[in-house]
């Protein structure tokens, strides 16, 4: 007969009993594991979400609205560069057997700008993956979208103002080379309406779109203005008491070449001594431009302990101003 083993004590007893129901459970059921179709799954709907994120709008992100966008330079390059061309001379009456035509020079100066990657990341867990397994729901797009927003604000930032750690001195909105025109009349905008001047309003940006113009000796020709969200709101909210018509609207009757008169929040202290800051210019991609090397790109889901997380990066040179007589700022509005 044989004598059977007994646990030594209660807590044994216990501990051995656990164990088997829990093989008993692992034999009945089946392993659930991230198995080759939950990641294809996760990839196809990556690439869903991929299109959900280019397809978004993005009302309040404006660089790519203000300016002409290149896509030119090739995303490997570290810099790149272009020619500020100038000429002088002029042309004469001549007569017969002439020979000593007047003759026409050109100079340029090489301009050397840099590129800068930005990029950011999200995750999804494991147990997000499994739920939408389970559930047969797509993952949240939101991280996604958060994503490409967030990059949008950086290249508006950039195209705005430059990124001097990044070799870009500045952006469409304090390039050195763009000349600053006074004010026609003193004062800011806010303190003018208070002592019932609003024409000045209409005489500051007139004055501004003039110097375009005028200094370029027709060259160029300011087709957009912008200014600050306080500044706009005046400008398109206060009525003239002559004609009764706001001052946008007076503005754009005097001025029919004019296409676009928006904000930009880019330009509250934008100027000089941190004051407030307006910008006329030609929309052409030979005044300035904003140059895209490589596009926002989601790159493909790594493993990353018990997540996937998902990369994103773009390229970008900012905006450069390459005809500065075609665009002019007017400080302290």
């Amino acid at each position: 007969m044989t004598k059977k083993a007994h646990p030594k004590s209660l807590q044994e007893a216990e501990i051995l009993a656990e164990d088997m129901r829990r093989v008993a459970y692992l034999l009945q059921t089946p392993m659930k594991r991230l198995d080759a179709d939950e990641t294809n799954m996760l990839a196809l709907q990556l690439e869903q979400m991929r299109s959900r994120v280019y397809e978004e709008a993005y009302p309040a992100i404006k660089a790519r609205a203000f300016l002409p966008v290149s896509f030119e330079v090739d995303p490997g390059a570290e810099n790149f560069s272009f020619e500020r061309t100038d000429y002088v001379g002029s042309a004469e009456r001549i007569t017969n057997f002439a020979d000593d035509l007047r003759t026409v020079e050109t100079s340029g100066q090489k301009e050397v700008y840099s590129l800068n990657s930005y990029g950011n990341a999200y995750n999804y867990s494991i147990h997000d993956l499994q739920r939408a397994a389970f559930t047969g729901r797509p993952l949240s797009a939101r991280k996604a979208l958060a994503a490409r927003r967030i990059w949008e604000r950086k290249l508006d930032d950039v195209a705005a103002l430059g990124d001097a750690p990044g070799n870009i001195a500045t952006g469409m909105i304090n390039d050195a080379n763009v000349s600053i025109e006074g004010l026609a009349n003193a004062g800011t905008w806010a303190t003018k309406i208070g002592a019932g001047n609003v024409d000045h309003l209409l005489a500051d940006a007139n004055a501004l779109v003039r110097a375009v113009v005028v200094d370029s000796k027709e060259l160029y020709a300011a087709n957009r203005i912008l200014m600050p969200l306080d500044q706009y709101m005046l400008f398109s909210q206060t009525r003239l008491a002559d004609t009764g018509e706001t001052v946008l609207e007076a503005f754009l009757r005097a001025n029919p070449m004019i296409e676009r008169v928006d904000s930009w929040n880019k330009l509250s202290g934008a100027g000089a001594g941190a004051t407030d800051r307006m910008v006329a210019y030609e929309y052409n991609p030979e005044v300035a431009e904003l140059v895209i090397a490589q596009d926002f790109t989601v790159l493909p889901p790594q493993v990353k302990n018990l997540a996937f997380q998902v990369l994103a990066h773009g390229r970008t040179g900012g905006c450069t101003v390459m005809r500065p007589l075609g665009m002019k700022y007017m400080d302290g509005i």
